[in-house]
């Protein structure tokens, strides 16, 4: 169930998701950030209607390395 979970530490390779300079300095945010630069051309000439696989391959290629994304628990106790 949902209280039984433990809270999960990121490690440097992992994205948060959210806005912030805290977040944006994230080492997983900013390695996040040079892997998409690396495939910014491979987007930008994408046609709009495949651009949605080209960012999902990305996203799956990471998750494969073993990155995970991470959204704050907004719930207030």
């Amino acid at each position: 169930s949902p209280q039984d979970r433990q809270p999960v530490q990121p490690s440097d390779y992992d994205v948060l998701l959210g806005r912030g300079r805290a977040i944006q300095n994230n080492p997983g945010n900013v390695r996040f950030r040079e892997y998409l630069a690396a495939y910014n051309h491979e987007y930008d000439a994408a046609p709009r209607s495949k651009r949605g696989k080209v960012s999902k391959d990305l996203t799956n290629s990471l998750r494969a390395q073993g990155t995970r994304f991470f959204q704050r628990n907004a719930a207030k106790v």
